[in-house]
C-alpha cells in the first residue's frame, strides 16, 4: 500500500515537473528538488501511525520524483549525441551501488554502532545535502536555460 502510494505520487511528480521544467532553470530545479527531498526525509521523524506513514509515503514519492528529475535532466545534458543509453545506465548503475552501499552502512550503523532511527534519517539528510555543494562545480554550460540542439 505504501509503495502504491508512493508510486502515485511519483507520477504526479513527473506530471509537476513536465509542466515546470521549462519555466525555470535547471540550477533552480537542481536545487530546490534537493531542498525538496532533503525536508521529505526529515518528514520520516514523523513515522507514528498507519496515517502518518500513509502521508509521509505520500510526500516521500512526490518529492523523490520532483528531486530526481532534474538529475535526469542533467544527465541528459549532460551525455554526448549518440551516448544516450550508456549515460542512462551509468546513472542507475552508480545508484545501485550507491543504495546497495548505503543499506550495507545503514545496517552495520543500527546493528554494530546501535544508533536508532533517528540518527538514520539525520544521516540520509545529511548525505542528500552533500549534492548542493556539487551543483557549483557543475558546468555552467548544462546548467544554461536552453536546453541543447
Amino acid at each position: 500500500m505504501l509503495a502504491m502510494v508512493s508510486g502515485v505520487l511519483g507520477l504526479l511528480g513527473a506530471l509537476i515537473y513536465a509542466a515546470v521544467c521549462r519555466r525555470f532553470s535547471l540550477l533552480f530545479l537542481l536545487v530546490s528538488g534537493t531542498l525538496l527531498n532533503i525536508a521529505s526525509v526529515l518528514i520520516y521523524k514523523c513515522y507514528v501511525s498507519r496515517e502518518t506513514a500513509i502521508a509521509i509515503e505520500a510526500i516521500v514519492g512526490l518529492a523523490n520524483a520532483l528531486g530526481f528529475l532534474p538529475i535526469m535532466d542533467l544527465l541528459v545534458r549532460a551525455t554526448p549525441r549518440g551516448a544516450e543509453a550508456i549515460g542512462y545506465a551509468l546513472l542507475f548503475s552508480l545508484g545501485n551501488v550507491a543504495s546497495s552501499l548505503s543499506d550495507l552502512f545503514g545496517s552495520w550503523a543500527y546493528e554494530i554502532l546501535h544508533h536508532n532511527f533517528e540518527y538514520m534519517i539525520l544521516l540520509n539528510a545529511g548525505t542528500t545535502a552533500v549534492v548542493l555543494l556539487m551543483i557549483p562545480v557543475l558546468p555552467r554550460s548544462l546548467l544554461s536555460d536552453r536546453t541543447r540542439d
